[in-house]
């Protein structure tokens, strides 16, 4: 009997010793690129530790254990090409209910990361008179292209965002009678792909004729002497 009274008292003492399991808490990490663009590849820690990455929808979903109300650091690695995640707030563990279904709705977490560089298409139009085939495209004093049959030139580059560049037309060498004279117009990149249009209008100019210099005639002095009667008859 004091053996089992023995055995009872270890049993409560362990019941007592025992800490609760921490509720879990359901999260979803959704990664984007751009506005409405999901991003694969993310990878997501949490206080340190990984939890995994995203899939091809641009999304993580996971169960974090801790008591309610405290605080979980986030922290997201992009992939490469990618810049680095923006900060995220410490997630805060509570409970949120679907008031449409009663039950318990998942904390949302978003990701932003950017793209390392940008695309962009440069489209060059030679316009007005005058010849406007084979005229050089220079990008920052670089040939990139020339202008085809009808004056247009197409140019894919790919920049950082905030990247100044300049857009040339290099008539000088190829069409010196056109005005103006290698006409340029800056560009800067945004934080998006974009669409660059370069539409230069040219005259020709005409050559101004060098004036003729008058020739000299030549008058023959005229040989004036007597008169002399010719008289015509018998004598």
């Amino acid at each position: 009997m004091k053996h089992s009274a023995l055995t009872l008292s270890v049993l409560l003492l362990l019941a007592c010793g025992e800490e609760e399991a921490a509720p879990t808490y359901p999260v979803t990490f959704l990664a984007t690129s751009d506005p409405g663009t999901p991003l694969e590849g993310v990878g997501v820690s949490a206080n340190g530790g990984p939890i995994g990455a995203t899939s091809a929808d641009g999304s993580l979903r996971v169960e974090l254990r801790g008591s309610e109300g405290s605080s979980v650091g986030v922290v997201a690695t992009c992939p490469t090409g990618y810049r680095a995640a923006e900060a995220i707030s410490p997630l805060i563990l509570r409970r949120v209910t679907d008031l449409a279904t009663g039950s318990t709705a998942a904390l949302q977490v978003t990701i932003t990361c950017r793209p390392a560089s940008r695309h962009g298409v440069i489209i060059v139009r030679a316009g007005g008179e005058g010849p406007r085939e084979g005229i050089p495209v220079l990008i920052d004093g670089r040939e990139v292209a020339r202008t085809d049959r009808s004056g247009v030139a197409h140019v894919a580059v790919d920049m950082n965002p905030g990247a100044a560049f300049q857009v040339e037309l290099a008539t000088a060498t190829v069409a010196p009678m056109l005005r103006p004279t290698n006409p340029s117009m800056p560009f800067t990149f945004p934080d998006r792909d974009e669409l660059f249009i370069f539409d230069r209008p040219f005259e020709t100019e005409v050559p101004v004729a060098a004036p003729r210099r008058a020739r000299r005639r030549r008058v023959e002095a005229a040989v004036v002497g007597p008169r002399i009667p010719t008289r015509l008859g018998r004598r």
